[in-house]
């Protein structure tokens, strides 16, 4: 899957929205609600950050998030523990 990132006019820098995705065993559905906030950004202009917040997922979904943000976007890996 490829992806384009577009720059705005404004400030890569100046983020106007972060929206946080939780996530847990989400393999199937994670990247069409990816491209529906991504697609909410285009729409209304604005410059934004997705935010995937995986709590232990077993199904594979970090995997697929890897291989979606592998053109044009970063990934932070940051396990937290339960306990």
């Amino acid at each position: 899957m490829t992806e384009s990132v577009k720059q705005s006019p404004r400030s890569a820098e100046g983020i106007e929205v972060s929206v946080v995705l939780p996530c847990l065993n989400e393999e199937r559905t994670l990247a069409g609600c990816i491209e529906t906030i991504k697609k909410a950004f285009e729409v209304h202009s604005l410059i934004g950050e997705i935010i995937v917040a995986d709590n232990g997922s077993t199904d594979g979904s970090l995997a697929k998030l890897f291989r979606f943000t592998a053109v044009g976007a970063s990934t932070k890996e940051e396990r937290c523990d339960a306990s």
